[in-house]
């Protein structure tokens, strides 16, 4: 776990040091895209690797659907919370 928090501070002050530098928001931006469709690739490997998620596949793709829902609902109502409260941005004009 600390690998993990080491490198997003790493990538963090990385972003603060670059961000003057156009091309590389470009750059890391395809960068982040393509390692976001290797690990679903992978992802999709190793489930289909694994008998016992495949076989369970159903239940846990249903489980999987209402955890993704109730997630996405949170994230939506907090960033809704956060751009009227604290950020103050209004969308109205």
């Amino acid at each position: 776990m600390l690998e993990v928090l080491a490198v997003l501070i790493t990538g963090i002050l990385a972003g603060l040091i670059l961000k003057k530098y156009r091309g590389v928001i470009k750059w890391t931006e395809w960068l982040a895209n393509i390692s976001i469709y290797f690990l679903l690739f992978f992802l999709g490997v190793s489930v289909g690797v694994n008998k016992k998620i495949f076989q369970n596949l159903g239940s846990i793709g249903l489980l999987s659907l209402i955890i993704t829902i109730f997630v996405v609902f949170g994230s939506v109502l907090t960033a809704y919370f956060v751009s009227k409260h604290i950020l103050q941005i209004d969308n109205e004009k």
